[in-house]
């Protein structure tokens, strides 16, 4: 029932000019990435799209995307710090990886998906998942900028988790009721020397307010393999049954 109006933002030309402004302020003014604030910058108008942003991923569907930056125009060194700034405008930042890493490039280096390699780093398909969903502490927002389209394949899906929650309370409330209820997670070698390398966590958690989620079922799966131990049943059903209800492409909206 989503329309490209309830997820799609344009920049306007007002918010283009405030971003070649940006950037020219960056160039007179070099300081690390990490230093820069929005505050920094008279951006009314693209505080307004953002705000708009921010209230479809809080109130609306749940994802949204902005198009597009003057990619021609600007050096990638600094749109990549304008994305920097700009996010900002959603929420706090907060690292991408264990060693403290805040931006990393999301490409194909050829690696296999295997312990300690993100599938962000391989070509594997990534199922629906929420990303850190290995995470002592779950980001509230992702953000991606796409400077570089991939030549082929590189489909984007985005699936509702209420809408998977609720279907799976209708049709598999036993298999439900198992994913409320701890497993292991690979954490993906995101962890200091000695500490546990998979993360003890339920799937769902609802708090009264929202439903949380860690879905990532590839990284459950990997993690019992990291303890050596064997799934129990209950849980293999309901991964099974979850995997099923996520399946139906009436839940997703693709290529966004």
């Amino acid at each position: 029932e989503l329309s490209e109006l309830d997820w799609k933002i344009k920049l306007t030309k007002k918010a283009l000019e405030e971003i070649r402004i940006m950037k020219d302020r960056i160039s007179a003014n070099p300081l690390p990435i990490h230093l820069r604030e929005p505050s920094e910058f008279e951006i009314p108008e693209l505080r307004r799209i953002f705000s708009k942003a921010k209230y479809i991923l809080d109130q609306g569907c749940g994802f949204c995307v902005i198009e597009r930056m003057p990619m021609e125009e600007i050096r990638e060194e600094e749109l990549v710090e304008c994305y920097w700034i700009l996010s900002q405008l959603i929420g706090r930042t907060v690292a991408q990886k264990w060693d403290g890493t805040m931006i990393y490039t999301v490409t194909d280096t050829g690696q296999s998906f295997s312990y300690g390699v993100r599938g962000s780093y391989t070509n594997v398909e990534l199922f629906f998942h929420n990303d850190n969903a290995f995470g002592i502490s779950l980001p509230e927002y992702v953000g991606l900028f796409c400077n570089n389209q991939a030549l082929k394949g590189g489909s984007s899906r985005f699936c509702s988790i209420y809408s998977a929650h609720n279907r799976m309370l209708e049709n598999y409330p036993r298999q439900l009721e198992r994913l409320y209820r701890p497993m292991f997670f690979d954490r993906q070698k995101e962890h200091a020397d000695g500490a546990a390398k998979m993360t003890w966590a339920p799937f769902f958690d609802w708090d009264g307010d929202q439903l949380n989620a860690r879905v990532n079922i590839s990284l459950v799966h990997k993690g019992y393999t990291l303890a050596k131990k064997r799934m129990d049943y209950e849980l293999e059903d309901a991964l099974e049954s979850f995997t099923r209800v996520i399946s139906s492409p009436e839940l997703w909206i693709e290529d966004p």
